[in-house]
């Protein structure tokens, strides 16, 4: 027998994502992604990043929190998923997380940005002269490009980008 799915408010672009054993549901269906604070990878932090994300669209209902991808340029992959990928468009060194959402800058500069780009580094870990480039001439195209190392730092730009002065909790 299969086992029935609780009935739930969260939109339906969601609940793919809450399926993912990833998230947890706690008292009052509040979204809880699980702790993946003692991981240490680029990977880990980018889905810590996309589970903030998550909550925050839960819990505001603001739909930028949904805008934000991912961009599948790194990782290790056999020779024919990494040359099919390569044909299909993949290039070295695009940053890791993409924005589309036009706003003024922050950084004094007398202009609106098209989106913000995120590349996200761990540890000691330094943009490649790949990552250096893209992060370049996105910039010189009227793109924020901007190097996360933390949740929290990831936290902060998208509270800035979307106006927000401190981290919502819940919605009105």
């Amino acid at each position: 027998m299969k086992p029935k799915k609780p009935k739930n408010k969260l939109p339906l672009m969601l609940l793919r994502i809450l399926e993912d054993s990833s998230y947890t549901l706690g008292f009052n269906d509040k979204l809880r992604p699980k702790d993946l604070s003692h991981q240490k990878s680029e990977s880990h932090l980018q889905i810590e990043c996309f589970r903030w994300l998550a909550t925050m669209f839960v819990a505001t209902e603001d739909l930028r929190f949904y805008l934000p991808f991912s961009v599948p340029n790194g990782g290790e992959r056999n020779i024919k998923v990494a040359s099919t990928m390569k044909a299909e468009g993949v290039k070295s060194g695009v940053p890791d997380i993409m924005i589309p959402y036009a706003h003024t800058s922050p950084d004094n500069k007398p202009r609106t940005n098209y989106g913000l780009f995120i590349e996200l580094k761990v540890k000691s870990n330094k943009p490649s002269k790949e990552q250096v480039s893209w992060s370049q001439m996105l910039d010189s195209q009227g793109y924020r490009c901007v190097l996360i190392n933390h949740l929290d730092d990831f936290k902060f730009e998208i509270l800035r980008l979307f106006g927000y002065e401190e981290e919502p909790t819940q919605s009105e």
